[in-house]
């Protein structure tokens, strides 16, 4: 594991889709640098009524190739090959975009309207725009939910409400044109996706509703409704209020392949459907106890507080003893001390590992293994965590702590660790969040053979590699550019003794990782 040298950074700091470049918007100028060599690649001033008004989103194309930057009255393309700027668009919305969004091309945007009342799907390229009444979610933490691009096509479906009913519509992938609209068999729909092949279209109706997943073509045919599987269905109508009440499904997401559909039901349990013919292929149960005898690697977050300076280390120790997984944390009058947290599914970039997560046990990440549906590992942390897959590597996961003084602090797990999740812990990293509290981790979207991670906070960012044996290319190759040197971080002298960190990673497993298919 090595680190690139700290830059300046600001709020508005975001990796491209494929990894290459780094932007960062400042009161003044777009900076873009490579992330290859680290030079820059772009410096633009911005226009000066873009610096009056605060910016309202900040978002890379898909084709990464240029970067959309918006205020309240306009919206901005910039290129992020050259110093120009791409295209100017008034905001139709007449007021502060309450989300926005590219389309399926780098020349559509879609806008949400303050308060959900209008949907504009914006062709930059013809100035032309679709107005669509009443977007079901349309805040910026929910909007996802509420349109999904079809693979390939880029056809863009939405879920509107009117009257107290729900509606879906297919627009054209060019035009944003209504293709087809209809009334969808839901009492209150949660969300809709595509599967990642392109063939199905996929909506889940509220947890009110029992258990409803309705299936169409992409032409909006109806081809079925999924109910819950015997086993999931009759314990739901054992006559317990408290079973009664956990009735319908929490969430689900497809596979990148396409092949397979995961979904989270209100009994703990998750369930894979084939999507070819959309049977079940296997139920996963989310043991009370974990028994480590069965081929299950139980790993527990500890915590050692230096005496001397104060500081908190973290790491991961393999329990060898039956376990049972850490519930949110109430007070003497029986409310949630911590946040509310939502369960979490997600596949990996080759399809074969699942990782999930429970409401009832937040700092828990449960990981399968698809083919045969068993438990693999347990991450059991201190506090709610979140987790991602990396977009190009199979069975690598990133997963980082929202609470506690550990906020923003994330680990790395792969299988073939025997050493479980690495903390990803460096002096520059351990500068950022002592100097600026919690930095933003992501993932890198890269082709190379070993994970990339960017760090980043209002004040500096910086690139990780979690490559062990190779050399650090960042800093043989990279030459600070006249006027844009890095920045350094400084730690504090109580901080200066770093030989423990850098031995901490040292026992890395040799083993190559399994290949994945990319995604």
């Amino acid at each position: 594991m090595h680190a690139s040298p700290s830059f300046a950074s600001s709020a508005h700091c975001k990796a491209s889709p494929d990894g290459r470049l780094v932007a960062i918007l400042d009161a003044e100028a777009l900076v873009i640098r490579s992330t290859e060599t680290l030079q820059l690649v772009s410096h633009v001033d911005v226009p000066v009524e873009l610096r009056r008004e605060p910016v309202c989103s900040f978002l890379w194309a898909p084709s990464s190739t240029k970067i959309l930057v918006s205020t309240a009255t306009q919206i901005y393309l910039f290129s992020a090959a050259d110093k120009s700027v791409h295209a100017k668009v008034g905001n139709p919305a007449g007021g502060k975009p309450s989300a926005i969004s590219f389309g399926a091309t780098d020349r559509q945007i879609i806008l949400w309207c303050p308060f959900g009342l209008r949907l504009f799907i914006i062709d930059v390229s013809t100035s032309s725009t679709v107005s669509v009444s009443n977007p079901k979610f349309h805040h910026a933490s929910c909007m996802a939910r509420g349109f999904a691009i079809r693979p390939e096509s880029g056809h863009i479906a939405l879920v509107t409400r009117t009257d107290g009913k729900d509606f879906v519509s297919i627009h054209d992938a060019e035009t944003g044109q209504l293709q087809r609209a209809w009334q969808p068999p839901t009492l209150d729909a949660q969300g809709l996706f595509w599967t990642a092949n392109g063939q199905w279209l996929v909506l889940w109706d509220t947890r009110a509703q029992g258990y409803q997943l309705v299936l169409y073509t992409p032409d909006g045919q109806h081809f079925r409704t999924l109910k819950a599987p015997p086993s999931i269905s009759s314990s739901a109508t054992l006559g317990s209020s408290l079973v009664e009440l956990e009735t319908g499904i929490k969430t689900c997401q497809s596979s990148p392949n396409g092949e397979l559909c995961a979904v989270i039901y209100s009994s703990k349990s998750t369930v894979i459907y084939n999507t070819q013919s959309w049977h079940q292929v296997v139920q996963l149960l989310h043991p009370s106890v974990i028994d480590t005898r069965q081929s299950v690697q139980v790993w527990q977050e500890q915590q050692l507080l230096d005496a001397e300076d104060k500081t908190c280390s973290r790491s991961f120790v393999q329990s060898t003893q039956m376990i049972a997984p850490p519930s949110i944390s109430r007070d003497s009058g029986g409310s949630v001390q911590s946040s509310p947290a939502s369960a979490l599914v997600a596949f990996d970039a080759s399809s074969t590992l699942l990782a999930t997560r429970l409401e009832d046990s937040p700092g828990t990440l449960w990981i399968w293994h698809v083919a045969t549906g068993k438990l693999s590992a347990v991450l059991i942390c201190h506090s709610s965590a979140v987790f991602s897959w990396h977009p190009q590597i199979g069975e690598l996961l990133l997963a980082t702590c929202q609470e506690g003084a550990q906020a923003g602090s994330s680990v790395v797990w792969e299988p073939l660790s025997l050493q479980g999740p690495q903390v990803v812990s460096l002096p520059n990293i351990k500068a950022m969040s002592t100097a600026t509290g919690q930095p933003q981790v992501t993932w890198m979207g890269t082709q190379s053979d070993h994970g990339q991670l960017l760090f980043s906070d209002t004040k500096h960012y910086l690139l990780v590699s979690m490559a062990d044996d190779e050399a650090d290319q960042w800093h043989q190759d990279y030459d600070a550019d006249e006027g844009h040197e890095a920045s350094r971080l400084v730690l504090d002298a109580s901080d200066d003794d770093t030989s423990a960190l850098d031995d901490t990673f040292s026992f890395r497993s040799e083993m190559p990782r399994s290949g994945g298919n990319e995604s």
